[in-house]
């Protein structure tokens, strides 16, 4: 039996990726929990290992949805990647996981008003678009999403001082 490739991720560089299935495989391992994600680059099935960030945001995406990947370095030494939606892509409502499925509704939908505040808040320029702010809501709403989410709880001062390895926050 022949065993998918593994696709490398390089800072810097974006790679566009189609998902094969609605959701990846998950398992458990000595390192944890593992997240793998069948893709279609450039016409060749091959295998994403998710981190954490990378997960948190592949998982709002479903079967046949195409996106860019790119991992970039956010200060020296740390990376994260960022998953932006390609044609027409729309990052779907993220999936229920727990008994907290409500408070990701609201904190998607906090994010979602406030990407396109955001996006609205600007005049079109020149040769600008309607459809190129919808690009843009979609673009930043999930980026919104996972800050939403990075936030802590339980008080201002914590929240201000945790790190994620994903985010520079």
């Amino acid at each position: 039996m022949e065993q998918t490739p593994k696709m490398e991720f390089f800072t810097g560089q974006g790679r566009i990726v189609t998902l094969l299935y609605d959701s990846p495989k998950s398992g458990e391992s000595n390192y944890g929990t593992w997240h793998r994600y069948a893709v279609d680059s450039g016409g060749q099935e091959q295998c994403i290992f998710a981190s954490t960030g990378l997960h948190e945001q592949l998982v709002t995406y479903k079967k046949g949805d195409k996106v860019e990947i790119i991992k970039e370095e956010f200060e020296p030494g740390r990376t994260r990647f960022n998953v932006i939606p390609q044609e027409g892509t729309l990052p779907n409502q993220p999936k229920p996981s727990s008994s907290n499925d409500t408070d990701l509704n609201i904190k998607w939908g906090m994010a979602f008003n406030n990407a396109t505040r955001v996006a609205c808040s600007i005049p079109l320029h020149g040769d600008e678009t309607p459809g190129d702010r919808l690009k843009l809501i979609a673009e930043l709403t999930p980026k919104m999403f996972e800050i939403a989410c990075s936030m802590s709880t339980t008080s201002k001062s914590e929240s201000t001082t945790s790190k994620s390895d994903d985010t520079p926050f």
